[in-house]
């Protein structure tokens, strides 16, 4: 009886709602479920070639078709996204940590506040669009800021604290 307790307190202090996977831990006659938190892979086994997310703009120009464009793009290592960036005949290319939230990563490009302006970003557990940089194109110039930083802690308490 006491393992089964000590087991539900460990659960209770360690629970932190991340992807877990369900084990059986045998304490004497008894058999318990416990969840273990499954990690997810540094490194991808298949890297799409089509973007993971993009913003695509059309720019005014009589004579051409240019386009204000922001793409992301994955990358062997699975927190790192390439970034594609094309305006009028300028293009750059970037690139873009995300933050390892202990499940697949989910970016986002969306249209930012101004005109020619994208915010690259990336959605979290409860899909909450998370702004992380600016590119926008003003007075001929490409400008790429970042707008917030992110990081990711682990604490742990000792039971009974």
């Amino acid at each position: 009886m006491k393992y089964i307790f000590a087991i539900c307190a460990f659960l209770l202090v360690s629970c932190d709602g991340t992807v877990t996977k369900k084990t059986a831990v045998v304490t004497g006659a008894e058999v318990v479920k416990v969840d273990e938190p499954v990690p997810v892979s540094e490194t991808r086994s298949v890297v799409k070639t089509t973007p993971a997310a993009e913003y695509s703009e059309p720019l005014k120009d009589e004579l051409n078709d240019w386009k204000f464009y922001v793409g992301l793009y994955e990358t062997k290592r699975t927190f790192h996204y390439t970034v594609h960036i094309q305006c009028k005949e300028l293009r750059l290319t970037d690139s873009v940590n995300i933050p390892n939230f202990g499940r697949e990563p989910i970016v986002a490009v969306r249209k930012g506040r101004e005109p020619l302006t994208a915010l690259i970003g990336f959605l979290d557990k409860k899909n909450n669009f998370m702004e992380y940089r600016e590119v926008s194109f003003k007075n001929d110039r490409l400008r790429v800021r970042t707008l917030h930083t992110y990081s990711v802690n682990a604490y742990r308490t000792k039971a009974g604290e």
